[in-house]
């Protein structure tokens, strides 16, 4: 599982560092498409993983933070959070819109748990 967070207003060059991060990977002094291009050659070593991007504000473009996959295969699973359902829907292009409200922490786990679960179910 791979989570970024805290994003808004990023820059490609910090959602690749982080995402690289969280993969125990060493990005150092290549370029942002080299970065992308090492990012996409570690992911294919997974079997499935999810990647939690939260809080974006606009249009993040997956090939640029290298994340690539074909349209069927199903080894990832992204996960977007936003407070603007318009960046979700139509710049995103997500597959399922859900709309959360206040809630305490604990709560919001296990809402987050289930979400995961009945997607991974799904899949199997």
């Amino acid at each position: 599982m791979v989570g970024v967070h805290g994003m808004l207003g990023a820059d490609v060059e910090q959602i690749l560092k982080a995402i690289a991060e969280r993969a125990d990977l060493k990005l150092d002094k290549e370029t942002i498409l080299e970065k992308a291009l090492l990012l996409k050659n570690r992911f294919k070593l997974e079997k499935k993983f999810l990647i939690i991007v939260d809080d974006i504000s606009n249009e993040l473009k997956l090939e640029d933070v290298g994340i690539v996959f074909k349209s069927d295969e199903k080894v990832c699973k992204i996960l977007f959070t936003s407070t603007f359902e318009r960046v979700l829907s139509t710049k995103m292009g997500v597959d399922k819109l859900f709309q959360v409200g206040l809630s305490e922490e604990a709560e919001a786990l296990n809402w987050f748990n289930h979400l995961v679960a009945k997607s991974l179910e799904k899949d199997s």
